[in-house]
Order: C-alpha cells, then sequence, then structure tokens
C-alpha cells in the first residue's frame, strides 16, 4: 500500500485532523515552557494557553471511541493509526496537566527569584552547594570526629612571618588570639578579599579548626542574596592529578572547576559564573598533603589566582613543618594562626572528666616526655584514650616515633574490633579490604563507589581481559534478547554473546561515564549543550547510517537504502544527542552508589521513553517497505530498526556504564581487592571507627590512619 492510499483509507482519514491539531497543541506548549520571556508571563497568559490546549484536546477525544475501536479491530493500518492517536492524546493531557500544575504549585518565598529562572536556577544551585558541604562535611565529618564529643579549646597564636617575608625580616613579634576568641571572628574580621592560613602539627586539630569555621559561616550564608559569598570545601591532596581533557591542570582555577564537579557535581558552567562573580569562599584543606615535588607549584597557583580574583576569600591548611620547607610563601596572605599545643592542665582535665578507665595509660603517659608531647595533639589524646582504656600503655616507652605510632595505631585497631566482638576472620578481611582501599586512594582523601575506574583499579593483564570478557558476555545477553525478534530469539541467544565477546575486546572500556540524572527544564546552558550534541550526533549518525543504507540497498535498492538509513540515522543521532546534552551529575549525593543507581533509574525511563514512540516508527517504516520488498523481509528490516533505537538507548541511558560497573566489581571482588557488598562493608568500618561516611562518600577518621592501613597492603 502506497502512502496516498494510505492517508486515503478511510481508517487513517478519521483521526489525521485531531492528530496533526493534538501534535501542534503539544509542540507549541513545549516551545512556549522553554522560552525564558513567556516563562516570565504573568499567570493570565498560562491560564490562556491551558484554556487553548483543553479545548484543543476536548475537540481530539472526540474520535477517542474510534480510536479504541481501531485498536482492537482487525485493520492492521487503523491499529497502528489509533495507536498514534491515543498516544498523541496521552501526551496532550501532560501538557495541560503540567500547565495546571505550574498554576497551582506554591510560589517560591521570593517573588523576584519566581518570575526570574535565571535567578531561580542560581539559587538552586547556591543551595544545592550549600547542602553538599553541610552534608559531607559538618554532618559528615566535624559532628562525627573523634575528639568533638570533648571538645578542648584549641589556642591560636598569630603568626604574620609566614605569610610576609618583610614581617619576617623585622623580627615581629608573634601575639596570642584572646581566649574565646572564634577563628570564625578572626577571619570576619580581615574584610572583603580576606585571607588566612591556619598552620599547626599533624594531629594538632587543622581540619577540625577549618570544618568549625565552615560550620560558621554556612549559619551566616543567605542562600538567597547572590552577592553572599558561599563557603566550599576543597582538599588539595589532588593537587597534581587533576586532569581536564586527559591534561593536568595547571591554574588553580581549573582545579577548582574539576574538583566542584567531582566533590559538588557543579557543571563547568556553574563553576566558571561563581569564580567569575568572586562568589565563593575557599576552604582549602591538606597543603601538605600535596606531593612534594608539586607543591611549591599549588602555592605558586594560589598565589597567582589570588591575584587575578582578589575579591575572593581563601582559607587554607597545612603541617607547620612542610610549610616551613616550600621555597614559595603565600606572601599576598593577610593572616597566619598557628594552631598550639594542648596545655598540661587542658590534657589532665581530659584524663580526669574520662575517670579510672584511662588510669593505667595517663600512668605511662607521665612517664615519658614524648608521650606527653604526643598527648597534647588532640587527635593523639583521643586514639590514646580509646586505644588502652582499662589497660596499661606501657608498650609505648623507650621506641621510636614511627615505632611508636605503629603500636598505637594497630592496638587502636584491635581495640575496636574488640569493642564490636569481631572474630579473627572478619578482622582480617576487614583490615585486608581496607589497606588495598588506603593504598588505592593514595593522595586522594575521598572514596566514592560510582567513581571506581578500570584504568585505575585493573593493573594485571588477566584482570582487564576478565573485565572485558563478563562485559562482553552481558552485553551479548542483551544484544540477542533486543535482535532476537529479528533473527529468532535462538540465534540471538546464540551470535548475541559471540557478537558483545568482539565488541568488549575491541573497544576502549576504560572509562566508565555515569547518567546520574536528566536535567529538565532546559536552561540556557543546557539549551546550548543539547544544540551542540544534536549536531554532533546527528552529523555522525547520518554519516554511519547512509553506509549503513548502502549496505541495504542491496536488498531493496540504493535510493531506498539511503532513504531508510537517513530516516534511522537521524532517529539513533536524536536518542544519542539528547541524552548525552540533557544528562547531568546528581546535585547531592546522599546515599553510596547513588550514581550507579541513578543510571540504571534513568536507563529504564529512557528505554520506555523510546517504546512509547516505535508504533510511530513502525507505522512510517512499514509504509515505506511496503512498497520496496516483501512483506518478510519488510517485518525483519522493520524489526531492526526499531531494535537499534532501544539499544542505544540501553546502552547510551546509563545501560552500559552499569555493566562496566558490574564487571568491574565482579573481577575485583574475585581477585579479593574489594568487598561484594560495600556498604555492609563501610558500615562494619564505620562502626569500629574507621572510616566517615560523608554523604554518598567515604573517608578514613584521619590521614595517619590512612596512611597506616596503606602499609599494611601488599607491595604489589
Amino acid at each position: 500500500m502506497s502512502l496516498q492510499q494510505t492517508l486515503s483509507d478511510p481508517n487513517v482519514q478519521k483521526f489525521i485532523t485531531p492528530f496533526a491539531a493534538g501534535l501542534f497543541a503539544i509542540a507549541v506548549g513545549w516551545v512556549v515552557n522553554q522560552l525564558p520571556p513567556l516563562q516570565n508571563a504573568r499567570q493570565g497568559w498560562r491560564v490562556l494557553k491551558l484554556a487553548i490546549e483543553v479545548a484543543i484536546l476536548a475537540v481530539v477525544v472526540t474520535s477517542w471511541t474510534d480510536a479504541v475501536k481501531a485498536i482492537w479491530g482487525s485493520d492492521e493500518t487503523g491499529q497502528l493509526a489509533g495507536l498514534a492517536y491515543a498516544l498523541m492524546v496521552l501526551f496532550l493531557l501532560i501538557v495541560c496537566i503540567d500547565d495546571v500544575w505550574r498554576l497551582v504549585r506554591k510560589p517560591s518565598r521570593s517573588p523576584t527569584i519566581a518570575a526570574d529562572p535565571e535567578a531561580a536556577r542560581k539559587r538552586h544551585n547556591r543551595q544545592a552547594l550549600m547542602d553538599g558541604v553541610r552534608i559531607n562535611w559538618i554532618r559528615g565529618v566535624l559532628e562525627k570526629s573523634l575528639y568533638q564529643q570533648t571538645r578542648i579549646e584549641l589556642g591560636l597564636e598569630e603568626c604574620p612571618e609566614m605569610v610576609s617575608v618583610e614581617l619576617q625580616r623585622s623580627g615581629q613579634e608573634r601575639r596570642m588570639l584572646p581566649q574565646g576568641r572564634r577563628v570564625f571572628d578572626e577571619f570576619v574580621d580581615l574584610g572583603e578579599g580576606g585571607t588566612l592560613l591556619i598552620l599547626g602539627e599533624a594531629g594538632s586539630g587543622k581540619t577540625t579548626l577549618l570544618l568549625e569555621l565552615t560550620r560558621d559561616l554556612l549559619a551566616a550564608t543567605d542562600a538567597a542574596d547572590p552577592d553572599h559569598a558561599v563557603p566550599v570545601v576543597l582538599n588539595l591532596s589532588s593537587w597534581g592529578t587533576v586532569k581536564r581533557e586527559g591534561k593536568p591542570v595547571k591554574t588553580l582555577r581549573e582545579w577548582l572547576i574539576e574538583e566542584l564537579y567531582v566533590k559538588y557535581s557543579r557543571r563547568q558552567e556553574v563553576s566558571e559564573a561563581w569564580l567569575k562573580e568572586n562568589t565563593l569562599v575557599l576552604l582549602l584543606d591538606g597543603l601538605d598533603e600535596v606531593r612534594e615535588e608539586w607543591r611549591d607549584n599549588c602555592v605558586t597557583a594560589i598565589s597567582q589566582f589570588q591575584l587575578d580574583h582578589g575579591s575572593i576569600e581563601i582559607v587554607v591548611c597545612s603541617r607547620i613543618a612542610d610549610y616551613e620547607k616550600l621555597k614559595n610563601r603565600l606572601d599576598k596572605f593577610r593572616e597566619a594562626v598557628l594552631i598550639q599545643p594542648l596545655s598540661d592542665e587542658q590534657v589532665e582535665n581530659y584524663w580526669q572528666q574520662a575517670g579510672h578507665r584511662l588510669d593505667g595509660v595517663r600512668a605511662t603517659v607521665q612517664q615519658d616526655a614524648e608521650l606527653q608531647a604526643l598527648a597534647r595533639k588532640p587527635l593523639f589524646l583521643s586514639i590514646l584514650s580509646l586505644a588502652y582504656k582499662d589497660t596499661s600503655a606501657d608498650e609505648l616507652l623507650n621506641q621510636s616515633e614511627s615505632e611508636r605510632l605503629r603500636l598505637l595505631f594497630d592496638r587502636y585497631i584491635q581495640k575496636m574490633f574488640q569493642q564490636r566482638n569481631t572474630d579473627h576472620r572478619t578482622q582480617a578481611q576487614i583490615k585486608w579490604w581496607l589497606s588495598i582501599l588506603a593504598k588505592q586512594m593514595g593522595s586522594e582523601k575521598e572514596f566514592l563507589i560510582e567513581r571506581m575506574q578500570p584504568k585505575e583499579w585493573l593493573y594485571q593483564p588477566k584482570h582487564k581481559w576478565q573485565y572485558r570478557l563478563i562485559f562482553g558476555l552481558i552485553f551479548g545477553l542483551i544484544f540477542g534478547l533486543i535482535f532476537g525478534p529479528v533473527g529468532g530469539l535462538i540465534s540471538g541467544l546464540i551470535g548475541g554473546p559471540i557478537f558483545g565477546l568482539i565488541f568488549g575486546l575491541t573497544l576502549r572500556l576504560n572509562s566508565i561515564d555515569l547518567v546520574e540524572a536528566i536535567q529538565l527544564p532546559l536552561s540556557h546552558s543546557v539549551r546550548q549543550r543539547v544544540d551542540e550534541q544534536l549536531r554532533e550526533w546527528l552529523v555522525l549518525g547520518l554519516i554511519v547510517w547512509l553506509i549503513f543504507g548502502l549496505i541495504l540497498g542491496v536488498v531493496i535498492g540504493p535510493i531506498n537504502g539511503l532513504i531508510l538509513g537517513l530516516i534511522i540515522g537521524l532517529v539513533l543521532g536524536l536518542i544519542v544527542g539528547l541524552i548525552n546534552g540533557l544528562k547531568t551529575d546528581i546535585q547531592i549525593r546522599t546515599h553510596p552508589n547513588q550514581g550507579i543507581r541513578n543510571s540504571c533509574n534513568n536507563m529504564l525511563i529512557i528505554c520506555g521513553c523510546v517504546i512509547v514512540f516505535t508504533p510511530l516508527l513502525n507505522l512510517l517504516l512499514s509504509q515505506m517497505l511496503a512498497l520496496m520488498v516483501d512483506k518478510t523481509t519488510a517485518t525483519s528490516i522493520i524489526r531492526g530498526a526499531i531494535a537499534l533505537p532501544f539499544l542505544y538507548a540501553f546502552l547510551e541511558g546509563g545501560g552500559k556504564a552499569f555493566i562496566q560497573h558490574f564487571a568491574l566489581r565482579v573481577v575485583l571482588h574475585s581477585a579479593n581487592r574489594i568487598p561484594w557488598n560495600f556498604t555492609t562493608f563501610f558500615q562494619q568500618a564505620e562502626d569500629r571507627l574507621f572510616i566517615q561516611r560523608t554523604g554518598g562518600s567515604y573517608i578514613f577518621i584521619h590521614r595517619f590512619l590512612q596512611e597506616h592501613f596503606a602499609s599494611l597492603a601488599p607491595n604489589d
């Protein structure tokens, strides 16, 4: 049957007018909802738009009874026409419901922001960043820190010579900050563009002091005020290892953009706007954790960034011994403070508050001057108390510093296991996995399950081959199930794994790209990204499928093959372009492995959307192919043409990332490098005070403990 004959069919003609009217209303309604000028329109215009859509819907649904009869009738053309009409009515109804929701939803607290979608997005991004900092660092780290429960006030001493060469030469005397004065008060007094360097010995409480400052800054920040800078905590330990487009970053600005993306899921254009508008307070921890050969370059980058963005407020933390070794200094910073060791009186008060259970360790510490110096550091005072509660610490006497720390952390680990009644086998397994994890993390402070990458975790060639084989087999089975209707299910299940193995062994699978979220509605930046991706993938789809059309032309003729290839190429390019343009990252990570779970959910949603539109593709192709080939050949081509968009939607919508992640986990678990159930493992480690959960990521309670576990891992 030709296209002209199809359109003249009475079963089709009765749906042409309502279908065209409904399709027009859907298209215009979607365009209106995306245009910023119309988004800012008063409610009256939206009521008028809704009234027109409802009127069109009322006219369109008059053919609903005929559509139901056609769908359940025996005429194939009428069935397809009725189904297409029903889908159109469903989408028009969704457009109307969306308008009703926009009319009745509770308005924003700020009328100005509610009237300006771009301002609302900025406010949303600011609030999401603040929530991320609060969940990850305040609730996840500060409120769970070892010495937060028995908080000891830290003494602070100004040391201006650390940030000014002139003051260092003049020999200006240091002064102690008044007792009870918060570092927040000192920072606020520095004014706009204030910069502060926090120094201290290892375990003196630098990170805790930085996070207390973060907590106070968050409390003083108004998310609705675009001019109020938002505090953000980042760890400098990743400096030198961060790459953009495969190249190491050389400026602090580039590093910040990448870190804000990885740690807080902020896209590049959002971070660039914040830096351009100077609306961030940078709280940078761990300068001493930067690799020694990169540390001076890091300081130089901070100084240059300060010159380029003079009004951005910055706080940097570092161990004083490592900072003093630097050739370059933060000589443009306004102030530096040094955390003082706890006084003997503070330590004694701590022992007394703890009661008689610490008498043994207290007596041991009083016998050794080096142990007394160790106990003046808040971290080690807490570790000593937990490790040697109800027991003596005599094994620490007359030991070298490194051996004393090894014994201390070994005892701490043993004590934490004993408190939870952990059997020896479970102890050994937890220690083994923590040692592998600590060594794998290296200088990184946070671990995200979904950010595990094959190129970083797979070292041995056999593990790389296993990973590719598992991916290929799973992909092949799915491929066989999808394309089974084309050549038969049995043929698909046999040929699919073979094709999957070839696919898995030949393609580069070193990077896992997640589809954590789909961003709607379309902001200006998202529309630009969608346009770029659509142009790129539509062109690629046309090229690939025009070639496919020429090959198919052997069966249906070259012209027909090119036309069919053009249609399929446009459909595939549209699907992949939209997915890549709309996909974004999780705004706030609240659960472990949230990225993989969201990728699976988005894959199901995207595949469902593709299935909804397959009847239209089926109708179009069936009418075309009826003029070209016999019915059996046409059926096979149509099934293949429908299966391909579904396969692409599955892979690009998050299915490929899920299979890669699953294959990686299988290989690593079989090699005993990771637990199969990360959530249970990390909960066990968190209960024993080895690990802290920060939103959806995990960190060791202190760098010292991470280094100790890393020393337990095998060298290979």
